[in-house]
């Protein structure tokens, strides 16, 4: 992740943006921009129009114009001024810098989005199936999630032995990617928080958020709760509280 920083973004009819530093960019090269102030039409996000943008012309070392991903030039009149900050990304195919990793089988985050598994080369490098302006590389890994017996106590006296099924389940999450969830780890469905208005070629945002499902269970003297995912995503539950019918 190598950005440089914005000191300006002209309102014409194509966007001059200009950098505090040489950017190194050609004509062609394909770049994502975010955390810009005032001129915010133009931030990167999975509900925007644009998943990248290309230079049109490199005028100078520190400033270049933009332009969509089939060279139409992005108009910044009628967009709200520049106020402050942001970053320039280039999009790339190969990165490097792992050599700690050499030969090792890698899990890839390429831009926020799940990346298939990649070897890490001799040198150090990784290439990438599309280029991505940030890549995170690890160890694949499976984090699991299971509870213990749920056997609160009802109207019928302690839940030990009762005969009960869990109908409802609410998670409370913060920042967490897709997950499966089930009534143990070979039975799970997964929950993905892609929406509808969301291009398919940018990663789905982490979400904080309550989310409350049915719950597939069966009545059971054993009700348990099992989360499992493989993605290199962040997962993080604050809270589980499941809705528990007694049998009568």
């Amino acid at each position: 992740d190598t950005p440089f920083t914005i000191t300006g973004i002209s309102q014409d009819s194509t966007a001059v943006i200009t950098t505090s530093t040489n950017h190194g960019f050609s004509t062609g090269s394909t770049i994502t921009l975010d955390d810009i102030e005032g001129m915010s039409a133009l931030n990167i996000t999975a509900s925007t129009a644009h998943s990248a943008y290309i230079i049109l012309n490199s005028s100078s070392v520190t400033t270049f114009t933009i332009g969509s991903l089939g060279s139409t030039p992005i108009t910044s009149t009628a967009l709200t001024p520049w106020v402050s900050s942001g970053k320039v990304r280039k999009k790339v195919l190969t990165v490097s810098g792992a050599s700690h990793l050499a030969g090792e089988t890698v899990a890839v985050l390429a831009d926020g989005a799940v990346h298939p598994q990649s070897t890490v080369t001799s040198t150090g490098g990784v290439t990438l199936n599309y280029s991505a302006a940030v890549v995170q590389l690890g160890y694949p890994y499976t984090h699991k999630f299971k509870t213990m017996r749920l056997a609160p106590n009802t109207q019928y006296g302690a839940g030990f032995g009762q005969i009960m099924k869990v109908s409802q389940v609410a998670l409370m999450l913060l920042d967490s990617g897709s997950f499966g969830v089930g009534t143990d780890f070979a039975n799970l469905s997964t929950v993905d928080f892609r929406q509808v208005n969301q291009a398919m070629d940018t990663a789905t945002p982490l979400v904080s958020t309550e989310y409350i499902f049915d719950y597939p269970g069966d009545f059971t003297e054993d009700p348990r709760i099992a989360i499992q995912s493989s993605n290199p995503q962040p997962f993080t539950l604050l809270g589980l509280v499941p809705k528990i019918e007694p049998s009568a």
